[in-house]
């Protein structure tokens, strides 16, 4: 795939036609030139001799205009084609070479026939289209998104389009606040969301509604932070008018009493620093806390804030096209090398559900909560079948316990990991 890549770049980097293009700019000039003067157009016929005698002289500058015949004009056209096609064909050819190289690139960078690993019908049309959907959106493509909908396949909710797009546009519309430092459109809107949980009005249960009034009162607390450094940057700006200074700081205390004070028993620390820039206020870059009024700060923000809204109309956070191609790229050579097993030894399908389980690791950041795969079965963790944890330390499936514990008339079993012998009372279920 690197060789690919190389030569795709190396293909782009020679596809540049600009000489070619320019030689034969100048040739269609010429051809111009010669057919006016030998239409007899004496003024042109000056104006061009005058130009050959005067300019830069890049088509000709040897032949003598007035007393030229129409065969040395000819002889003339045709040595400056003969040399343009050379030149054309030079540039060409090596543009030709490097594609021809990529060609035979391609089929060894893909040497399997990947239309054998999917069945036709593993996935649903609709459910591609709207991953695409949200692509688009996330992309800020809306203008694209909506032309996609309008094409797809009938049976979608026009009402549930429409709301998808308004979300987006109002997503980008306070995001691009954020950036500019402007933090009220976030807080209009977290203030909706703060009054929905405070009804319940949020179908969540309550160990995630927990959380969420948790991530919520953090996020409200940095956006007033935010808000509390715009005055004092204000106030900096206004250092050299005494009176106008310490009006924007009397507006910082003011805030920080009104919108900040309420959150001390969580952030006391934070406050304690936010605080103690009104002492810095003339000089801000060299406070201690000169880092808080960097773009560092609004990039975090920002971040936090797309988490909740996401989270508030039920998506992720990450693009789940995205994580779909990343997942199955990394799944791929595994998925291969066992296609490949099958082939050789086609005995292994012989099971109940006609399948392979193979566990692939994805990498932690593909890793977005708490699963357990048996490293007997491996099977991943239900809540009809729980992990447990051994009394070595150990953990299984409760299904693969049962099936050792089947064949024991003691029903001792051993961990199949190490010689330890336990009872099924000895076992912990784990909670994930």
């Amino acid at each position: 795939m690197d060789k690919l890549k190389s030569h795709v770049e190396v293909l782009s980097s020679k596809a540049v036609y600009e000489k070619s293009l320019l030689k034969l700019d100048e040739l269609i000039q010429l051809v111009n030139e010669v057919l006016g003067t030998l239409e007899g157009d004496t003024d042109s016929n000056s104006q061009w001799k005058t130009q050959r005698q005067e300019g830069d002289g890049k088509i000709t500058k040897r032949l003598k205009i007035a007393s030229k015949s129409a065969s040395a004009f000819a002889k003339e056209v045709q040595k400056k084609c003969t040399t343009t096609k050379n030149y054309m064909a030079k540039e060409f050819k090596a543009v030709y070479n490097k594609a021809q190289k990529l060609n035979e690139t391609v089929p060894a960078a893909f040497p399997y026939d990947l239309r054998k690993l999917l069945s036709p019908c593993s996935f649903k049309k609709s459910a591609i289209i709207d991953l695409i959907i949200d692509s688009f959106c996330r992309q800020g493509r809306l203008s694209l998104a909506k032309r996609l909908m309008f094409e797809a396949p009938s049976g979608r909710s026009k009402a549930a389009d429409h709301t998808t797009l308004q979300s987006y546009r109002r997503l980008f519309a306070i995001r691009n606040a954020l950036m500019r430092k402007d933090e009220r459109p976030a807080l209009e809107w977290l203030a909706v969301q703060q009054q929905l949980e405070d009804k319940g009005l949020n179908k969540q249960d309550m160990e995630d509604s927990k959380n969420t009034e948790v991530r919520l009162r953090n996020l409200s607390f940095e956006l007033h932070k935010l808000h509390f450094l715009n005055i004092l940057e204000e106030a900096a700006a206004e250092s050299v008018d005494p009176q106008g200074h310490r009006a924007h700081q009397q507006r910082a205390v003011t805030y920080a009493r009104e919108f900040l004070g309420v959150f001390y028993p969580t952030h006391a620390r934070e406050i304690g620093k936010l605080t103690t820039l009104l002492l810095f206020s003339h000089d801000l870059m060299n406070s201690p806390s000169a880092h808080l009024f960097t773009p560092h700060l609004v990039h975090n923000i920002t971040s936090l804030f797309e988490r909740e809204y996401y989270h508030s109309i039920g998506l992720p956070l990450l693009d789940p096209l995205f994580t779909t191609l990343d997942a199955g790229f990394t799944c791929l050579p595994h998925t291969l090398k066992v296609q490949q097993l099958i082939s050789e030894n086609p005995g292994l399908l012989q099971t109940e559900d006609d399948s392979i389980k193979a566990d692939i690791h994805l990498g932690d950041h593909l890793q977005f909560h708490s699963t357990f795969v048996c490293p007997i079965s491996k099977d991943m963790a239900t809540e009809a079948n729980p992990p447990l944890l051994l009394k070595c330390g150990h953990a299984i499936s409760t299904d693969a316990m049962l099936k050792i514990i089947s064949s024991s008339p003691r029903r001792n079993f051993k961990c199949p990991t190490c010689p330890t012998e336990q009872r099924p009372c000895d076992t912990l279920t784990l909670h994930l």
